[in-house]
């Protein structure tokens, strides 16, 4: 399993690593970052050290985890006149390409990003932090989720997947939630692939 997740907010600098930490204890996830790193600049592996004292067969353990990470300006108005752009040619090849992610309004046919709704909160967004995810780690997409749902709620942030569209805000970040304890329900120690603690590289 692999996908990725993008979150757009609208100002990085209210996201440090300490808060974060402390959000992140609601999910039962002790967890300190990397003490390098630098939310608004990184690209490459955020890593974590964690523990899951709230989980039997985890309890008294200390793991290395975490998740590609780029960060980089967003303009809205810039990627929608790209779509504009595309649009114009009139081509069905690269319109068929693009009809899903730059859908129109039937209304009055003015291009959208993803969807109308998502579109409002991406207009007052100015940074995009995008999350890598693969199948090599239990714990990352559970430390992404709890990652990407920190920032939503500290920097005015919406979380999409690139892959379905949808979104999660302040709004529906209980389905976040939803997805975070799923993912601990399905830990086993037979299914469990994780990576001991020993020291920061």
């Amino acid at each position: 399993m692999s996908f990725d997740i993008n979150v757009y907010v609208n100002d990085i600098k209210n996201a440090s690593r300490a808060d974060c930490e402390k959000y992140m204890r609601q999910f039962g996830i002790m967890a300190e970052i990397h003490p390098e790193s630098n939310f608004a600049t990184d690209s490459g592996f955020l890593p974590f050290k964690v523990e899951f004292p709230s989980h039997d067969f985890l309890k008294n353990k200390t793991f290395l985890s975490g998740f590609e990470i780029f960060s980089d300006a967003y303009d809205y108005e810039q990627e929608l006149s790209l779509i504009k752009e595309l649009l114009l040619k009139k081509s069905s090849g690269i319109f068929g390409l693009f009809k899903k992610k730059a859908n129109t309004n039937a209304n009055n046919s003015e291009p959208y990003i993803i969807n109308p709704n998502v579109d409002s909160l991406l207009k007052n967004c100015k940074y995009i932090i995008t999350m890598y995810l693969q199948s090599d780690n239990s714990f990352e997409p559970i430390l992404a989720l709890a990652f990407a749902l920190y920032l939503v709620e500290n920097c005015n942030g919406v979380i999409v997947y690139p892959h379905s569209d949808e979104y999660f805000d302040s709004n529906n970040k209980h389905e976040v939630f939803d997805q975070i304890n799923e993912f601990f329900s399905e830990l086993t120690p037979e299914n469990l692939v994780c990576t001991p603690f020993e020291k920061w590289l």
